[in-house]
């Protein structure tokens, strides 16, 4: 029986990503253990986290509680969880380590040369990117490019990584659409809200409340909206800039323009009760909760910038927008909002593009790769 690791840095991102992969590993016939970090407080919820330990348990995959930071770390930590890594490739003898999230692949592939276990990594996103910062050049690009020689194989999820790693060293780059969407979930999502003329143009967002994430842009694309009494904006999500978010909304009186929802679970519900989604961020892989607002019929106002380009036809399925400049989404929300026919051929186009990103579509190809790197 074929030994295999999954690792992530964090819970949520198994959970999230993932347990289709450890489904595939097991119908393989495969021996599956996981090392994440299960204690850090993040957005997954509770009851979410429960429900991951409890698919782990009912299927005897056991799972070791790693303490992987967020970011870098610091080297002390790092060299314990290199020691404790070590201890944990030691005892398994393991065929195949499956690794993602930046940090986590960097420590794995240190320590998995040692015992000369084969590695595959899913990039979801380089940290290095068109438009990314100098210094994150300097620093990922050059680790990366020497990692990549103690790389198996790389699997990228949108076509700028996929280009980009070909150049880099990498044995063999493989390319898989994501991490694949239940389209099933979304089959009876209504394509386009019907409105009255006195009803409010809803547009949603879903992810963490953070930098990145970048929901301020919008707040203040709403706030120079001409449309601004006609618009509400949900988020959906939690996280560091909840006060943030909070105080500028009170200090530009938009109590009545936007909803903080928190985390929330019924997310295909807000989105059919959407007329459009919104996605601001500076920095992404391929967005799983764009695919969920493809998968509902609904128009996209997403940033220009890669994963998003991959998603998102402009003038086809959406508007694509400049992140730093939320003038140009105020614009466009004037523009384009009030258009119901456009919105709707967007929702339309949407619905049938996501298609070729399916879970039924990534599954197959995931298992070809685990069954080439395996058997």
């Amino acid at each position: 029986m074929k030994k295999v690791l999954l690792v992530g840095s964090m819970a949520s991102m198994l959970a999230n990503f993932n347990k289709n992969n450890l489904e595939i590993l097991l119908q393989l016939g495969c021996e599956v253990d996981v090392v994440a970090n299960f204690s850090y407080e993040d957005p997954i919820s509770t009851e979410k986290k429960r429900k991951f330990t409890d698919f782990l348990d009912e299927n005897y995959i056991s799972y070791y509680q790693v303490p992987f930071p967020r970011g870098i770390g610091n080297f002390k930590r790092n060299l314990k969880i290199l020691s404790q890594l070590n201890r944990i490739f030691k005892e398994k003898s393991y065929d195949l380590i499956h690794t993602n999230s930046p940090l986590a692949s960097v420590l794995v592939r240190v320590v998995a040369k040692k015992f000369k276990i084969p590695v595959l990594y899913t990039v979801h996103g380089f940290q290095f990117y068109q438009g990314a910062a100098k210094k994150d050049w300097l620093i990922f690009y050059s680790v990366e490019r020497l990692l990549s020689t103690l790389t198996t194989a790389v699997i990228t999820i949108n076509q700028e990584d996929y280009m980009r790693a070909q150049r880099m060293g990498y044995r063999n780059v493989i390319y898989i659409p994501g991490v694949g969407i239940n389209l099933s979930k979304f089959n009876n999502s209504l394509e386009q809200n019907s409105r009255n003329k006195d009803s409010k143009y809803i547009v949603t967002s879903v992810g963490e409340l953070n930098n990145n994430k970048n929901q301020l842009c919008v707040l203040k694309a709403i706030k120079k909206s001409k449309i601004k009494d006609q618009l509400q904006y949900m988020i959906c999500g939690v996280g560091e800039n909840h006060e943030i978010y909070k105080d500028f909304i009170e200090k530009n009186n938009l109590e009545n323009n936007v909803t903080l929802l928190g985390y929330r679970e019924d997310i295909k519900d807000i989105l059919s009760n959407s007329d459009a989604f919104v996605f601001p961020s500076f920095r992404e892989g391929l967005s799983v909760s764009v695919m969920e607002a493809m998968a509902c019929g609904k128009p996209v106002f997403a940033s220009n910038i890669r994963g998003n380009v991959d998603l998102i036809d402009q003038g086809k399925g959406g508007e694509l927008f400049d992140p730093n400049d939320s003038v140009m989404l105020s614009k466009l929300f004037d523009n384009v909002l009030p258009n119901s026919s456009l919105l709707s051929q967007y929702g339309i186009y949407n619905k049938k593009k996501i298609i070729q990103f399916s879970q039924n579509n990534v599954d197959e190809k995931m298992e070809k790769v685990y069954e080439k790197l395996l058997f």
